[in-house]
């Protein structure tokens, strides 16, 4: 043994810095391996945690679906998925500011960020807020700009403002994107400049008569 010991040493006093050089390798491979399985651990937990919210909201207990939502971001805070559903609780809890704050800290690209920043649009509507509200809608827009919903609900806040030729251009992208007759012909029809109809738009006013004789939407918009 004392033979084995006295090698390892001269090894060591003869090349001491490969030494000290592979030390350092083999702690730092320790630390990422130990912070890669405290990452597995803490999303697992958060998973966990977030079923349970959901299962607390459906049988009608809010209150804690948003206490354990937050306690799953308290363990994975960049947990987007439960970051939105604990704002949609808060929403029902009449918490709006809760709400809005967990909106507001859905990250951009993540595949909960249109509906992030919709909600956002929403909750700062009711606060009375229109100029963030307008942001708001108009960032879920440029996540993806086929959302129906944010753009109906920003034509309703531009049309509040008398904005009217603004709206006009998001009547033409809804249509656009429309695979049938839309609903959007009876906000339209109210508007006394009529001026979102142009040649595009009654193509298409005729290709949902002949496709729907009867329906009193695509009716109304001929008439428009």
């Amino acid at each position: 043994m004392t033979i084995r010991l006295t090698k390892l040493r001269t090894l060591c006093s003869r090349s001491p810095g490969r030494w000290l050089v592979g030390g350092v390798l083999a702690l730092g491979l320790l630390v990422v391996f130990r912070a890669a399985g405290l990452w597995f651990s803490s999303e697992a937990t958060a998973g966990r945690l977030l079923r349970q919210a959901r299962r607390a909201a459906w049988d009608g207990n809010h209150q804690a679906g948003l206490q354990l939502a937050e306690q799953a971001l308290q363990a994975f805070p960049s947990f987007d998925e439960a970051r939105l559903f604990a704002a949609e609780v808060a929403v029902r809890l009449n918490r709006p500011l809760v709400a809005l704050e967990h909106c507001q800290r859905v990250r951009s690209g993540r595949p909960e960020t249109v509906a992030a920043r919709r909600t956002a649009g929403e909750i700062q509507l009711l606060l009375g807020r229109p100029v963030a509200a307008e942001v708001s809608f108009r960032e879920a827009l440029e996540a993806d700009s086929t959302d129906r919903a944010a753009r109906q609900r920003l034509m309703f806040l531009l049309r509040i403002e008398g904005r009217n030729r603004e709206v006009a251009d998001h009547v033409r992208e809804l249509l656009l994107h429309a695979g049938s007759c839309p609903a959007e012909f009876l906000f339209a029809a109210a508007w006394p400049d009529r001026i979102w109809i142009d040649a595009e738009d009654q193509a298409f006013v005729r290709l949902c008569r002949r496709e729907s004789p009867s329906d009193a939407l695509a009716g109304m918009g001929a008439a428009i």
